[in-house]
């Protein structure tokens, strides 16, 4: 097993942000946790009774869980402070607010913002292979498959032209016999982002294998503006990728507002992508980055999609705040109180996990390329 990094070889934002978490945020029981600058977390009356009857396990994941997102609304992504301007709003308020963050919104479309995005992408949509043919709904539909979604398709509008002319040669189609590519459009909606997808599709590996992120802190008409020039370039290269970012201008107080997906292979043409940016774009861009991401730039912070993870779609950002939240529910475990103890029992955590802080953007074993 890998050793602990040693506290000393951490970067300083790191060595703050760690060192600030060990001397502020406290378990107070199993269903309580305190941050002096916002309150508790707490579940209250029946509600806590009802939880004491549960195995141990299920306790510990609904404290972890409530750690990690406190840690990735106030450390990774600086969401909650942010949030607050000039006057600070109650502090219980203000966690419940922001529980359950990976990427959400709690706010509304704005549409005219939204319609914005959607004009500066300059994307056409791109072709999703492995739609299973189901066969023919009447002469100009086609009924097509993937997984458990099924869609009744226009061939002409939506199948490529050399699948299309496969497909129209087949007298008798059995169904699943042949699979075609399918058009989608240029973009998806998920959880406060807008999505555009690249004219060559999404990056396509072995699971999370070998992608990578680039995070954005950018104002939103930045956002605007960032979303043109690199759904342009990115598409004239054929570059595949999808780009995220806050459908609703209100919400760029976080420090990952957007964030680019790529495989590792393209790195080099992403990166001199994104030293042409105009310097009208780059002036919308902020300090600083998301916690344990690699700064490139200000406003720019790099990070491999994790290998190993806690749980199926857990995020780069969640990855890490969970390791945390098991080094302080550990030290807790072991009435481990002092800020030293807890600090050491989070970083044997990320031992366990692969995670060299000296690179916490990377994962066990990779090269730092970047």
């Amino acid at each position: 097993m890998m050793q602990p990094v040693p506290f000393s070889a951490l970067s300083s934002n790191l060595q703050d942000a760690l060192q600030h978490l060990v001397e502020n945020i406290h378990i107070e029981s199993a269903f309580c946790i305190h941050h002096p600058d916002y309150g508790k977390v707490e579940l209250v009356g029946g509600v806590a009774e009802r939880f004491q009857q549960l195995p141990q396990t299920l306790q510990d994941q609904y404290l972890i869980l409530q750690l990690q997102n406190l840690i990735y609304s106030v450390y990774y992504n600086g969401l909650i402070n942010n949030s607050q301007n000039s006057s600070k709003p109650d502090s219980e308020t203000l966690i419940q607010r922001y529980q359950d963050l990976e990427n959400n919104t709690l706010l509304g479309v704005d549409t005219q913002f939204y319609d914005r995005l959607h004009q500066h992408n300059t994307g056409i949509g791109y072709f999703d292979p492995g739609w299973a043919v189901m066969g023919w709904e009447d002469a100009q539909t086609l009924i097509v498959k993937k997984r458990d979604i099924t869609l009744h398709v226009d061939p002409e509008r939506y199948l490529h032209p050399e699948s299309r002319a496969g497909i129209l040669a087949v007298t008798e189609l059995v169904p699943e016999k042949y699979a075609v590519p399918v058009l989608m459009p240029k973009n998806r909606v998920q959880n406060g982002f807008y999505i555009a997808v690249g004219n060559a599709g999404m990056q396509q590996t072995n699971g999370s294998s070998g992608i990578v992120r680039i995070y954005f802190n950018i104002t939103g008409e930045g956002a605007v503006m960032l979303m043109q020039q690199l759904t342009k370039n990115l598409n004239q290269q054929m570059i595949p990728f999808s780009f995220k970012v806050l459908y609703n201008p209100s919400d760029y107080k976080r420090y990952d507002a957007g964030v680019l997906y790529f495989h590792q292979r393209d790195y080099g043409a992403i990166w001199s992508i994104l030293q042409s940016i105009d310097a009208a774009t780059r002036s919308q861009f902020r300090s600083p980055v998301p916690l344990f991401t690699k700064p490139l730039a200000p406003g720019l912070g790099l990070a491999e999609e994790p290998d190993r993870k806690f749980a199926g779609e857990e995020s780069f950002g969640m990855h890490r705040c969970r390791a945390i939240a098991q080094g302080l529910l550990a030290a807790h475990r072991q009435a481990e109180a002092s800020p030293q103890h807890r600090l050491q029992r989070i970083l044997q955590q990320f031992a366990e996990s692969g995670v060299d802080l000296r690179y916490p953007y990377l994962n066990s074993g990779s090269i730092d390329r970047y």
